[in-house]
């Protein structure tokens, strides 16, 4: 393997698992060239798994962006209520119940979250900056949640070209040393597995619900087929 090309089609989601991810392309770009292609979808943690590869490609039309984070947590305390529901715990330490749903923050827990979802915030802007060769006063222009079509991230400078996976592909050929017209075997992983493969690899208790999964999914197949099919109606007159 003397490449890597990461597909991404992700609208985020946990920041710390996304962290994780990137630093991981990190790791890998060290040693081989990593070209990220973004799909549909490449925003918030899908552009946190993202920058720091080698070179990143967006569809024109690509969302991407959406450097920033949200937090808080629901006080249900009311629904318990009313469901007649009630809660007790025994808690260790200085502010055990801090994420509890069953009161609110104070003012002083409010301030600590603030403060530590800002310093959040703060350092995956400057990580961005350094990875993308910016100031980190642009990166935030750019971020606090705002989202970008892939012309605009290439204009704002938050990917190096527009394409497709095959322009990813030819430059991952490209960032490997090797000519345009090489030839090259691509290997895709995850690899498909077989439906006997991915009964076994599952737990018992999940069978169930792939089965009733893919029954869904390939009784959809026939309906849509069936609806695209070209249906022709002979109009008999009566006699």
């Amino acid at each position: 393997m003397v490449a890597v090309v990461f597909r991404v089609n992700s609208p985020g989601g946990e920041s710390s698992t996304s962290d994780r991810i990137g630093h991981m392309v990190e790791v890998v770009n060290r040693k081989k060239p990593v070209i990220v292609s973004m799909a549909d979808v490449a925003a918030s943690g899908g552009y946190s798994i993202s920058y720091r590869a080698r070179a990143l490609v967006a569809d024109e039309n690509t969302i991407t962006g959406s450097i920033g984070s949200i937090t808080g947590k629901f006080n249900l305390r009311g629904l318990y209520n009313r469901l007649g529901v009630t809660k007790d715990g025994v808690g260790i330490g200085p502010d055990p119940d801090f994420y509890s749903d069953y009161r609110d923050w104070t003012r002083e827990e409010f301030a600590k979250v603030n403060a530590n979802h800002w310093d959040g915030y703060e350092q995956w802007v400057a990580d961005i900056a350094k990875h993308r060769g910016m100031t980190a006063a642009e990166v935030d222009s750019l971020g606090r949640g705002r989202v970008w079509t892939g012309r605009q991230a290439l204009a704002n400078g938050l990917v190096d070209t527009l394409g497709t996976l095959d322009t990813a592909v030819a430059l991952a050929k490209k960032e490997a040393g090797l000519p345009p017209d090489e030839k090259v075997t691509l290997v895709h992983y995850p690899k498909p597995r077989g439906f006997l493969a991915r009964i076994l690899g599952m737990p018992l208790s999940a069978v169930p619900g792939y089965l009733a999964e893919r029954w869904i999914h390939e009784q959809a197949v026939q309906v849509d087929r069936f609806r695209r099919a070209d249906l022709r109606v002979l109009e008999v007159p009566v006699p």
